[in-house]
């Protein structure tokens, strides 16, 4: 496995550029977190998640365009046929967790799944951070994500938890699997935890709601109530699940740690209560 401690280091949009034109560089080969549950974006920047539900596949997230090639390399690799994709669920409508999914809905004819609170996040390019160098093609979604609502794929039931903030309708998922070494684990993956987007200068020059700051945290202590055993991030810069593949063996698993999401999520936390700080004291001068 690369290292992959720079790249994560990178301006947002400078990774992003990364994974446009040359995806390969940043290649990341598919790797199963848990019974049933595999990391198949085919690239370092950004994750996203097959899950088996025994009767048919989810994809949580979809990366870019440019790198759908690798991912359904992945998908192949582990053993799967990408046509088996009953449903696709998107995280966010930010570029870089949807630019893929025309594409796979056009190879899968899989059901999408987004929040309607994004609705205008997918009609308005800058608001998705799209622009002309990217390729992602419109998308109509064919269901809509109630906050904590239940959805049954096979013999695995998502709830999908509604975490405005990062963008209003940013959606997380919590779902239960049976690990054949360590039996029912409750798996979780935070929707969209990036503060690039929680400053009041850009939500006022975007025109969006100034509690979206409040949401997020209300979020971060509603969600740190469920007991969660394998952390999924959407960003492995976040909580780096590459670094931990190494250590993984048939003994001993690394991501199922009850810890990693309760740090990950205050570590996001308390960088939006500095941020909320700062912006007081900068507006009291």
């Amino acid at each position: 496995m690369q290292d992959y401690k720079k790249f994560f280091e990178l301006d947002p949009f400078a990774a992003s550029d990364a994974c446009r034109e040359h995806p390969w560089d940043q290649y990341v080969p598919p790797f199963e977190v848990v019974t049933g549950v595999y990391y198949v974006s085919g690239i370092a920047w950004v994750g996203c998640y097959l899950i088996d539900t025994g009767d048919g596949l989810v994809l949580i997230d979809t990366a870019f365009h440019e790198n759908v090639y690798l991912l359904i390399d992945a998908i192949w690799r582990l053993g799967y046929d990408p046509k088996d994709i009953k449903a696709i669920f998107l995280s966010h409508i930010h570029f870089d967790h949807i630019n893929g999914a025309k594409a796979l809905k056009e190879l899968t004819n899989a059901d999408i799944y987004i929040s309607k609170h994004d609705l205008r996040h997918l009609q308005d390019k800058k608001l998705s951070f799209q622009n002309e160098a990217f390729v992602s093609g419109n998308i109509t979604p064919d269901h809509y994500y109630e906050d904590f609502d239940s959805i049954t794929i096979g013999n695995v039931t998502f709830k999908t938890i509604l975490c405005p903030g990062h963008t209003p309708g940013t959606t997380s998922f919590v779902f239960d699997i049976i690990d054949k070494n360590a039996g029912k684990l409750t798996v979780a993956m935070h929707g969209g935890l990036g503060l690039n987007t929680m400053r009041k200068e850009y939500l006022k020059e975007n025109e969006l709601p100034l509690d979206l700051q409040e949401k997020y945290l209300a979020s971060m202590e509603r969600m740190k109530k469920i007991d969660v055993d394998v952390c999924i991030p959407s960003h492995p810069g976040h909580y780096d699940i590459l670094a931990l593949l190494p250590l993984k063996t048939p003994e001993f698993n690394p991501y199922i740690n009850k810890e990693a999401w309760i740090n990950l999520l205050t570590g996001f936390e308390n960088g939006m209560k500095q941020i909320m700080i700062e912006e007081a004291q900068s507006e009291n001068k």
